[in-house]
């Protein structure tokens, strides 16, 4: 199953209270780590292809080393 309509829902209920309680650090680390947390996922269907895809790649992207490093 896709988590997608679960995390939709569960933004569209909870955005207003998050937005006035929590404080970003660097927006940028955040969207990685968030970024990486969604394809490495262990629900994500797609999650062998993309560490499979990592694996073949020449040069790898800033991101994608991110995300080696914190969840592989």
């Amino acid at each position: 199953h896709s988590c997608g309509v679960y995390m939709l829902l569960a933004i569209k209920h909870n955005a207003d209270r998050f937005v006035e309680s929590v404080q970003l650090g660097n927006i940028v680390e955040e969207r990685k780590w968030l970024l990486c947390e969604d394809v490495m996922c262990d629900f994500n269907e797609a999650r062998e292809s993309v560490k499979a895809l990592m694996s073949s790649l020449g040069r790898v992207p800033t991101e994608v080393v991110y995300c080696v490093n914190v969840f592989l």
